[in-house]
């Protein structure tokens, strides 16, 4: 059986649920069946000889559609060349539509545009960025694609606005490997012992440490914590442009040994048996990934109310106003009430309810032959 090339753009550096999300899918997908290239804006990918090992192209693109039309064409159009049954872009706005016009042009049988967010990533010029993104919106309609989907109704409704009619959208699962979270008290023993937290109550966060995140707003709130409860401690999972500033921020508060700030790693499963509690700020999300794997790893989640509610999965998580005091409240309330879940059951919750990468990578090959 001759296999299915699907074309995934793009792929990154940044460890970001996009791209886990879809290095996931590669991990789990029927390899007799599909092959998965990969096309990135990064001068260099730090997985990439892995991938290159498993039989995958990798391909390197040196300009945005937005700076440099033309050149972009030519690349993109190189890389078509290939001969691909699928072309799967990955976005969480608008910049441009010229991937997708090319792709259509050269009669790619499938083109799958992929909501991932809910608004502009990025701190600088989001006006600007916002009334661009609104643009291409307006521009959209049916045939720009094969295939549109979503990681949430508040992504898609974003990202597809009035253009593309709701019942052409098919909202997709950010699934994860859930026997991987299951709790497990020895793997929390001794992470905690290894950290130095065996007395301490663990506040986590794992994500990029940028805009959209809000660490500001967790260090604040964190600092209040601390002054009250001596034994609480702050561990913060990830890599971002807000790195040093964020770093700049616990120094001044004086909480340098309240607070551990720990690079990006693959083994999120194995860090979120130390916490005792998950907090996700965002200003805003798609349907974040994370929150998937901290339910099924039995936390309570603290989340901003502008996250999507879709993001319940279970009744571990509760969702509050970006309101500083708030906060404080319904932290001290765990740390002193402690949680009720019962965390050895949620991985088994959170499969239940269809969100394991086994059971839904079956209806992504699907949609794929589809």
């Amino acid at each position: 059986m001759k296999k299915r090339k699907i074309l995934q753009f793009p792929l990154t550096n940044s460890g970001s649920g996009v791209s886990r999300y879809i290095l996931q899918n590669w991990k789990y997908i029927d390899k007799q069946k599909f092959q998965f290239d990969f096309a990135t804006m990064n001068k260099e990918l730090n997985m990439e000889p892995e991938l290159k090992k498993e039989g995958c192209e990798v391909f390197h693109i040196s300009c945005y559609a937005e700076d440099n039309p033309s050149e972009f064409s030519k690349e993109v159009t190189s890389i078509f060349a290939h001969g691909y049954d699928a072309v799967h872009l990955h976005t969480s706005y608008w910049k441009s539509l010229l991937i997708e016009e090319i792709a259509r042009k050269l009669g790619i049988p499938k083109i799958i545009i992929h909501a991932h967010n809910s608004s502009i990533l990025e701190r600088e010029d989001r006006e600007e960025k916002e009334k661009r993104h609104w643009k291409c919106v307006k521009e959209l309609n049916e045939n720009i694609a094969t295939d549109f989907w979503a990681c949430s109704r508040k992504a898609a409704d974003w990202l597809y606005g009035d253009s593309i009619p709701k019942d052409k959208i098919v909202i997709m699962k950010n699934a994860i490997n859930t026997k991987e979270f299951k709790f497990s008290e020895e793997e929390r023993r001794y992470l905690r012992k290894q950290l130095g937290l065996q007395e301490d109550f663990v506040i986590g966060h794992v994500g990029r440490l940028t805009y959209q995140k809000n660490q500001e707003f967790l260090l604040k709130t964190f600092t209040k914590i601390s002054k009250k409860y001596p034994f609480s401690k702050l561990l913060i999972v990830g890599n971002g442009p807000d790195k040093d500033k964020l770093q700049s921020l616990v120094k001044k508060d004086g909480i340098e040994k309240k607070v551990i700030m720990m690079e990006y790693r693959e083994d999120i499963n194995r860090i979120m048996n130390a916490m005792d509690l998950f907090v996700l700020p965002s200003l805003f999300e798609g349907f974040p990934i994370v929150l998937v794997e901290a339910q099924a790893s039995g936390l309570k989640c603290l989340v901003s109310d502008r996250v999507s509610p879709e993001a319940a999965i279970t009744d571990g998580i509760e969702f509050l106003a970006l309101e500083g005091d708030r906060w404080v409240r319904e932290i001290e309330k765990v740390i002193l009430q402690g949680s009720t879940i019962n965390r050895d059951q949620m991985a088994l919750a959170v499969s239940s309810a269809g969100y394991d990468i086994e059971k839904q990578i079956k209806e992504i090959e699907f949609l794929y032959m589809r």
